[in-house]
């Protein structure tokens, strides 16, 4: 019997309203890069401000707090329990740090940003969004200076995306990664078979992506798709996830692996959902995890030669006659050809992580002050040139192309790398266990796979950080060989 259970109960009451407000800021968020009018994102900001502040004063909370301490070592407590108090402990212990000023600052401008950030991409004039940017640097060195850090200012960011993340261990896996992706390099070439097939229709488009959501078994009465400029997935509330794609009639394969990425993040969220409900243990924290999942569809899974047999039919089906001359090997020739395309979404497999190599060595610099904000352009073309021996053409194919730190998420970045790393290690134990990727697909293999990771990752929720977690899944920490391995095939 739980001594405390009073004071438990009245905690975890407390931090519902939390959750709500994290639900309300993911609605806000979904419906500002759906739907919202191109002036709206000035009053969008104050909205997403007072939720940003309301939640902050409730973590900070005086009588919140002491409830909390008087939880502290009781031994009576469940481990979920435990746990639960642990990861709220965690995050109230950061919100006293961070001034209100400054987290109401962050939440507006990083919504104006937004719409700025929308503005560039569209026209490729960034004079209004760097000003804007540079704010955003400048306030995120003031956040990462309040919450501390050991060595690195750019350690406090990771450590909000991956709880434990450092440079260092960035530093050390990427330093791999890298290496050996230049070496697989090396012996590839540039691919330009596009096998000259016309234009997707959206229409059709959209019925492939609905096919997609639903051969994963995802329950359509918890999912909506819609289409944004920068797919993402945002959780509105329990049984409530929103995702997006976004569709381009002359390269329909994009919307194919943005669906898939998406799904991939839906899969976890619905997964944990199932698990916790609205448990404090439900709030997925660390992004490497969730990029593991997406990345785990969208590639391990999208790019094998199992699905591209299952898949390409169903692709052919919807098309009617207008792949009839494509075969299944030049399909999946296409999705897996090697480009030099300068857009990190639209990469290869093994270029990917390159781009995310860039994009972390950039945007650590900003925060050192190394570099200078107003010299993003250049900087990036550069840094861009150097590792790919290519020239960006415009803006909007080079640091424009990402919604990221319009929204203050830096720090975000490592965490595709990260998940890709893990994405492979998970894979690897999957196959080894059922098989499943090994055999010919049909809608039960996805039905193999998502049981599996209900029991192997959903079903702990944020209980574990991501490096506890991959070494109780797999026996192992986590590796980038096996990632090295999957890439040489």
């Amino acid at each position: 019997m739980v001594r405390d259970m009073d004071v438990y109960n009245k905690v975890i009451k407390h931090y519902k309203q939390i959750t709500l407000i994290n639900h309300i800021t993911g609605l806000l968020d979904w419906d500002m890069n759906v739907n919202l009018p191109p002036h709206g994102y000035e009053s969008r900001g104050e909205q997403m401000a007072y939720c940003a502040k309301t939640k902050h004063l409730l973590l900070i909370d005086e009588k919140f707090n002491d409830l909390i301490d008087e939880l502290q070592g009781d031994t009576s407590l469940s481990e979920r329990m435990k746990s639960e108090i642990s990861f709220i402990k965690h995050k109230v212990e950061i919100q006293k740090k961070i001034p209100v000023a400054l987290v109401e600052e962050l939440a507006i401008l990083s919504s104006i940003a937004t719409g700025k950030w929308e503005q560039a991409k569209e026209t490729g004039d960034d004079s209004d969004y760097l000003p804007v940017l540079n704010t955003i640097f400048t306030l995120t060195r003031e956040y990462a200076q309040c919450k501390g850090f050991v060595n690195d200012p750019y350690n406090a960011l990771l450590d909000d995306y991956d709880r434990g993340l450092t440079y260092s261990i960035v530093e050390s896996l990427f330093s791999t990664v890298k290496e050996k992706t230049l070496t697989i390099l090396n012996t590839r070439k540039i691919e330009n078979n596009n096998y000259n097939w016309e234009d997707v229709s959206v229409a059709n488009q959209k019925i492939i992506s609905d096919r997609i959501i639903d051969f994963l078994g995802i329950d359509r009465n918890k999912l909506i798709l819609s289409e944004s400029t920068h797919p993402f997935t945002a959780t509105v509330g329990n049984g409530d996830v929103r995702i997006t794609t976004a569709y381009t009639e002359n390269d329909f394969l994009s919307s194919i692996y943005s669906t898939l990425h998406e799904a991939g993040h839906a899969l976890y969220e619905l997964g944990v959902q199932k698990e916790f409900g609205d448990s404090p243990c439900g709030d997925i924290v660390s992004l490497s995890l969730h990029e593991s999942q997406s990345r785990f569809y969208e590639n391990c899974i999208g790019r094998s030669r199992s699905f591209i047999e299952f898949f390409f039919p169903i692709i052919k089906e919807v098309c009617n006659d207008q792949f009839a001359s494509i075969s299944v090997d030049q399909f999946y020739a296409a999705v897996n050809k090697i480009s030099d395309t300068p857009i990190r979404i639209e990469s290869d497999e093994i270029n990917y992580n390159l781009h995310i190599i860039l994009r972390t060595k950039i945007e650590r610099d900003l925060i050192n002050k190394t570099i200078d904000v107003t010299d993003i352009n250049e900087i990036w073309n550069k840094e861009f040139y150097d590792m790919f021996n290519k020239k960006i053409i415009d803006k909007r194919s080079g640091y424009l192309q990402d919604i990221h730190w319009a929204g203050g998420g830096i720090g975000y970045f490592p965490t595709y790398t990260m998940g890709n790393i893990i994405a492979t290690q998970f894979a690897k134990l999957l196959n080894d266990e059922t098989g499943v990727l090994n055999k010919p697909f049909s809608k039960q293999s996805f039905t193999t796979i998502s049981g599996w990771f209900q029991n192997r990752l959903y079903r702990y929720g944020n209980t574990l950080t991501s490096f506890d977690l991959v070494t109780k899944v797999t026996g192992n920490a986590i590796d980038p060989l096996p990632l090295i391995h999957y890439l040489s095939r």
